[in-house]
C-alpha cells in the first residue's frame, strides 16, 4: 500500500491478501495504513522531530 508509485499493486500480493482477508477486512486494514502513511509524509515534509528525541537533545 505504501509503495504503489513504484510497484503498482502486484496481482500476487492482492491474491494473497484476498486469500487471507474478506473484502470488508481489506478495507478495514487499508484505512489505518492510509492514516499512518499520511502522517509519515507530513512529518517528513516538515522535517519534524519526535518529542522524545527533542527532550534527549536538550
Amino acid at each position: 500500500m505504501t509503495l504503489l508509485a513504484e510497484s503498482r499493486a502486484p496481482n500476487d500480493i492482492y491474491d494473497a491478501a484476498q486469500a487471507q482477508f474478506s473484502a470488508e477486512e481489506q478495507v478495514a486494514h487499508t484505512s489505518p495504513i492510509m492514516t499512518i502513511n499520511g502522517w509519515n509524509r507530513v512529518h517528513v515534509g516538515f522535517d519534524a522531530v519526535h518529542p522524545v528525541e527533542n527532550r534527549e537533545a536538550a
